[in-house]
């Protein structure tokens, strides 16, 4: 998680992004819906540790319907997803198990609008990881909202910005229609957002999309500041110029 200097603000977005990225929490013995997540490992080492050397083999992931027994069952999409999230710290893997938990939902039927306690959908909980871009990608296809956003009013597209960086999942959240401009009750952006962190290329991705990077233009208010300010008080002098050419460009136009 980018740490903020002592002059940037803490926003909610950026505040909950640790205890956000996995959520915990015990699941009580309950018949699960036709699409739960079941995860058999096949093999006597750690999943992870294996999956870090290649072998593939060695884990073998089942996307089925599962009995009450499951000891793995998912309650809702959102949960489907982060639960698929945690198989492995692997980002290659990770994606390719949520994207298998992504088709199961679709095919299955499961309400992609359904948020979890925190006002998380499946969409915005893909976005969040690493590697996640067919996911994403075959959420949006089946009709998730590319600009359903959280219960602090922050979107798919400012976590993807914010948490992970991966120009795949932005690039993807875009292409499905996802707004560069949405801001949440702070007035934080996807800009501002992958200001704050340093990721040039996201930010090239935004700004090529249509994000403002105008400072005198910008919707982020004195709550959050402008994603130019984001950027110089945490040190990412390569964001700054990349703002500052594109606040020119945006402005003579």
């Amino acid at each position: 998680m980018p740490q903020a200097s002592p002059k940037t603000p803490m926003r909610p977005l950026l505040r909950s992004l640790s205890r956000s990225r996995s959520p915990r929490r015990r699941v009580p013995p309950v018949a699960p819906p036709p699409w739960a997540l079941s995860v058999e490992a096949r093999c006597e080492e750690p999943c992870d540790e294996a999956s870090s050397r290649g072998s593939g083999g060695c884990l073998q992931t089942s996307l089925k319907a599962a009995s009450p027994q499951c000891h793995v069952a998912a309650e809702s999409a959102p949960l489907a997803i982060t639960r698929a999230s945690r198989m492995s710290d692997v980002p290659e893997t990770r994606g390719r198990f949520l994207a298998e938990a992504a088709s199961l939902l679709v095919s299955s039927g499961a309400d992609l609008a359904a948020m979890d306690e925190d006002g998380h959908c499946a969409l915005l909980l893909a976005a969040m990881q690493p590697g996640a871009g067919a996911a994403v990608r075959r959420l949006l296809a089946a009709g998730a909202d590319a600009n359903q956003c959280d219960g602090r009013g922050a979107c798919p597209l400012s976590w993807a910005a914010a948490l992970n960086g991966d120009p795949d999942v932005v690039a993807s959240l875009l292409d499905g229609g996802a707004d560069p401009n949405l801001s949440d009750e702070d007035g934080v952006t996807p800009l501002s957002a992958a200001s704050m962190s340093g990721r040039c290329e996201v930010v090239r991705l935004l700004l090529k999309a249509g994000a403002n990077a105008d400072p005198s233009g910008d919707t982020l208010g004195s709550r959050a500041g402008s994603a130019l300010s984001l950027a110089d008080s945490n040190g990412h002098q390569e964001v700054v110029q990349l703002l500052l050419e594109a606040a020119r460009d945006q402005t003579r136009h």
